[in-house]
């Protein structure tokens, strides 16, 4: 019988050898995978000691000589093979989220209720009393201990049956519980996470010809509540961007516009005389931090602005703290001044000579932005190239030019516009006006919380979308191909 402690107050015991990331589940420590355990995204860092497997040829190539002497290891490859002690950093229970209700005329059949946004990353409730919000809870969606994306979380159901649905269940009956069990409540999220939540087969999502069991837009009894479920259009556009669209008001005005969600799934809407469509981009989660390196969600540490004053780079940390990582502000802005200052080629390459020019733990060319010991490597370029590429594709694949351009999330509402057209994340000139909204999708779900006409309109948008399927379209391949380019 062998022994393991985690985080010094956790302890396990067991017989035959184990994961490390299984030692961590089985002792309810969730951690972020974004690889979904494949080894291949290097983000499962923990420190382990004791009994264990040798270090593997992945972990060497994810690992620093600094991080393998200070005993780090990555928890989907390393095996305990005996007494063991592991330090790991768990998900954080609390996120910040852009969130506001001020662009928006609210009309009220009910006043009180709860509003929850199930993101891929981001989990969101807001609990209305009297017309006024009483309580906000933010979490990391728990699921992310088995990958950044929807794609890898249904090949992660295939290997544990169950267990991805009683992850993201849980959670919300705890939102729910701990909101008092409220009888009128919203619930916006993929078409994916709406699959999971209700119980319904999410395999055939995964896979072409991406079947959905149900498009949901209506009531469900769920944790001892009646639920709300928003409208879904297709396998990957679901009821978040009905609600983002909703919350824009896009398809009420006399003006042409499109809604961009910049995370993982890269859902496009674009509206135009009283038409509207709508697509998915696999974009990935590269902007977002996971796959990159030295990628970070935007929390303390994380370098989330990068700029190149009279030749001079500077940066800013969140939290204004010793720099950790970089996160999706951070990235574009670094992009963009290593294309200003021609460390980086139009190919993607880095210029060799260039004095700016450094060298990873591999000894391969890298940007390290001065000051820090952050760096880009020429696979976070490539992984960025095609997440760029992919949203740049897409909106010029539905529109050549729009009136007013919505940049939906987070994400969206931190980034420098110039510097996104600069790197080609954004066609250039593509929109006469952008607005940042922020978390549009929450936004969309408080309207359709307090009203029943809101929840009609919900229904019209998700029926009158047209779905375009950009991997059937010759017109976005090549465009694909030259957005690649910086």
């Amino acid at each position: 019988m062998y022994q393991v402690t985690v985080n010094n107050k956790i302890s396990l015991s067991y017989t035959e050898e184990l994961c490390l990331s299984e030692i961590l589940s089985r002792c309810g420590l969730l951690i972020s995978v974004p690889c979904g355990g494949q080894g291949v995204c290097g983000k499962c860092k923990v420190i382990a000691q004791g009994s264990l497997s040798p270090l593997t040829e992945t972990e060497r190539n994810h690992l620093t000589q600094q991080e393998i002497a200070q005993g780090f290891r990555l928890a989907c490859v390393a095996r305990a093979t005996g007494d063991v002690s592991i330090t790991a950093e768990e998900i954080p229970q609390v996120v910040e989220i852009d969130f506001s209700m001020e662009h928006c005329n609210i009309s009220h059949d009910f006043t009180d209720g709860l509003v929850i946004d199930i993101g891929t990353t981001t989990i969101a409730a807001v609990l209305y009393r009297n017309k006024k919000p009483s309580k906000i809870i933010t979490e990391v969606n728990y699921q992310t201990s088995y990958g950044a994306d929807v794609i890898t979380r249904i090949a992660a159901e295939r290997d544990h049956s169950g267990v991805l649905y009683s992850l993201l269940q849980h959670q919300i009956e705890n939102m729910i519980a701990a909101c008092n069990y409220p009888k009128n409540t919203v619930i916006v999220a993929n078409t994916v996470m709406l699959h999971f939540l209700t119980g319904q087969n999410v395999l055939p999502l995964g896979e072409a010809p991406y079947q959905t069991a149900d498009l949901f837009g209506k009531t469900y009894p769920l944790f001892g509540t009646t639920c709300y479920l928003a409208p879904c259009i297709s396998a990957f556009v679901g009821g978040d961007i009905t609600a983002g669209i909703l919350a824009s008001r896009m398809t009420e005005k006399e003006e042409s516009a499109m809604l961009v969600d910049l995370g993982t799934n890269g859902e496009i809407a674009y509206y135009n005389k009283n038409k509207l469509f709508t697509a998915s981009t696999a974009a990935g989660p590269a902007f977002e931090g996971a796959g990159i390196f030295m990628g970070m969600p935007a929390k303390a540490g994380a370098i989330n602005s990068v700029s190149l004053t009279n030749g001079t780079i500077t940066y800013t940390t969140v939290g204004n703290t010793k720099p950790k990582g970089i996160c999706g502000s951070g990235i574009i802005d670094a992009l963009a001044v290593m294309k200003q200052t021609g460390i980086l080629e139009e190919s993607g390459a880095f210029l060799e000579e260039h004095p700016l020019c450094s060298l990873d733990f591999h000894g391969r060319p890298c940007f390290r932005i001065p000051g820090t010991e952050v760096i880009l490597t020429r696979e976070d370029i490539r992984a960025l190239q095609l997440a760029k590429g992919a949203i740049h594709a897409g909106m010029l694949t539905l529109a050549k030019q729009v009136d007013t351009l919505y940049l939906s999330g987070g994400f969206g509402s931190k980034i420098k516009i110039e510097n996104a057209e600069y790197i080609g994340l954004l066609p250039k000139h593509f929109a006469k006006t952008t607005v940042a909204l922020g978390n549009t999708a929450l936004c969309g779900g408080v309207l359709a919380l307090f009203s029943k006409e809101e929840r009609r309109k919900l229904s019209e948008i998700a029926a009158m979308s047209q779905s375009v399927l950009f991997h059937q379209n010759p017109d976005f391949t090549d465009r694909y191909i030259e957005a690649m380019l910086f």
